[in-house]
């Protein structure tokens, strides 16, 4: 019954360059990779250390695994101040289970915080490929050109 209730959950999307513009200049506003510990060590992570938001690292599916992690919205409520939270950017690397995330914490926090803006980020850390009018286009976080860093983490980032 939650999946269909997650599937009735709106949230907005924006891509990686729109994202990275949004946390230049929102304070309170963050970035919540949810990617997995392995991802987030073998392809880096968005460095935003120049800019108003912050990055919360929220694994949403343990090593691609269907289950989801029970604990996801008890950890963001643990990370994120959502009496002062003007959006939630939800980050993985294609855009497909940031997605998720954001539905599911939308539904099960929006009693926090009835102003806040939960988005996803449509193309991902890594992003995804297009082959258009035989032309191959990249996006995604990374291929924009954004600032991102190496991220080594031994223990779990959530």
């Amino acid at each position: 019954m939650l999946d269909g209730i997650l599937m009735e959950q709106h949230v907005n999307h924006k891509t990686s360059v729109e994202t990275f513009s949004d946390l230049k200049s929102i304070k309170n506003s963050y970035l919540v990779d949810v990617r997995t510990v392995k991802e987030l060590n073998t392809n880096g992570v968005a460095d935003l250390s120049q800019a108003a938001g912050k990055v919360i690292f929220c694994e949403w599916r343990e090593n691609y695994k269907v289950s989801l992690d029970k604990n996801f919205c008890e950890e963001l409520l643990e990370k994120i101040d959502f009496k002062s939270a003007a959006s939630l950017y939800f980050i993985c690397a294609a855009g497909y289970r940031s997605n998720e995330a954001a539905k599911r914490a939308k539904f099960e926090l929006k009693e926090l915080g009835s102003d806040i803006n939960f988005v996803n980020v449509s193309d991902g850390f890594e992003g995804t490929s297009r082959i258009i009018f035989n032309f191959r286009s990249s996006n995604g976080w990374k291929e924009s050109g954004l600032p991102w860093c190496q991220y080594f983490e031994t223990e779990t980032a959530k």
